[in-house]
C-alpha cells in the first residue's frame, strides 16, 4: 500500500493511525450550470454571489457549510477555534436570512441541481462527475477562490480485530493497480493510487463507441485528477472530539433546524 499509494498534495496517503489507508478522495467546492458558475466567480468577469449552500449528508458530524462559512472568512478549518466556528455561524445566518438559501439539502443536492431548483451549490467533485457521465448535464464544478475542502473514505482496521492480517491483505488487495481501477471507473471520485490512470487510458484506447467515450472522459477529468496546485488550495475539515464536537454541533444545528 505505501508503495502503491499517492501523497500527492494535502491529501494524506493514510488516515491518523497505522492501521488505516485512504480509500477514496473528494473535494468540496462549488457546482452550477456553466454560464451560471462563472457569475459568482470575479476571475471571470462576474460578481460574487453567495447562493444556495446545502447541508452534506445529514449523519455526518461534520457539515460542509460550516468549513466553507470559515473558508470564506480566511480560515483554516483544521486550526478554528470555538470563536471561528461562531464567526461562520454568523454569517450562514445572515445568509438564510436575507433569502440566499432556498435549503439545505442532503444528497438530494444533486437532483435539485439537475432538475434546475436550484442555481448553484456546494457539491462533491465525485457527484458532479458521476451526474454528467450518467444523465448528459452539463454541471460545472470550480473550487472558488478562497478554497474548498477534500475529505477521505478509509479502510480502518478496528482494534481488537480477530484478523488483523487478513484485513491488511484485503487493504493491500484493494490498492493493486488494476483492482484499483476497476474501483475508479466504477466510482468515479479520486483514487489513493494514481497509476490507474494510464490503466483506464489504455482501456479507453481499446474501447469502442460509447464505452471508449466514457473512459477517455473518466481518464482526463479534473474531477478525477485534480493537479498539485489545486490540491494546495483544499483544507481538511474541523476534527473535533468530546466536549468540542458537542459546542460544534450546538453552533451549526440551529442553522439548519429553523
Amino acid at each position: 500500500m505505501a508503495r502503491r499509494g499517492s501523497d500527492d498534495g494535502r491529501s494524506p496517503a493514510a488516515g491518523p493511525g497505522r492501521y488505516t489507508r485512504r480509500d477514496v478522495v473528494g473535494l468540496g467546492g462549488l457546482a452550477a450550470a456553466g454560464a451560471a458558475l462563472a457569475a459568482c466567480d470575479p476571475g471571470r468577469g462576474g460578481r460574487r454571489v453567495v447562493a444556495e449552500s446545502q447541508e452534506f449528508w445529514l449523519r455526518q458530524p461534520k457539515r460542509d457549510h460550516l468549513n466553507f462559512a470559515m473558508i470564506k472568512l480566511g480560515i483554516n478549518p483544521e486550526r478554528s477555534t470555538p470563536e471561528d466556528w461562531q464567526r461562520a455561524a454568523t454569517v450562514l445566518l445572515q445568509q438564510r436570512d436575507a433569502g440566499l438559501v432556498r435549503s439545505y439539502y442532503d444528497q438530494s443536492y444533486i437532483n435539485a441541481l439537475a432538475d434546475g431548483e436550484t442555481w448553484i451549490s456546494m457539491a462533491w467533485s465525485g457527484d458532479i462527475f458521476q451526474q454528467n457521465q450518467s444523465s448528459g448535464t452539463n454541471l460545472r464544478f470550480a473550487i472558488p477562490a478562497e478554497g474548498g475542502t477534500i475529505w477521505t473514505d478509509n479502510m480502518v482496521i478496528p482494534k481488537h480485530a480477530a484478523n488483523p492480517v487478513g484485513a491488511m491483505m484485503l487493504m493491500d488487495w484493494y490498492y493493486r493497480p488494476p483492482v484499483a481501477a476497476m474501483l475508479t471507473t466504477g466510482i468515479g471520485y479520486v483514487t489513493a493510487v494514481p497509476s490507474v490512470r494510464a490503466i483506464i487510458s489504455a482501456h479507453a484506447r481499446a474501447a469502442t463507441g460509447r464505452t471508449r467515450r466514457a473512459l477517455t472522459e473518466l481518464a482526463t477529468s479534473t474531477l478525477v485528477w485534480p493537479d498539485r496546485a489545486t490540491y494546495q488550495r483544499l483544507y481538511h475539515y474541523v476534527n473535533v472530539h468530546g466536549q468540542l464536537k458537542v459546542e460544534y454541533q450546538s453552533v451549526f444545528q440551529p442553522i439548519v433546524a429553523s
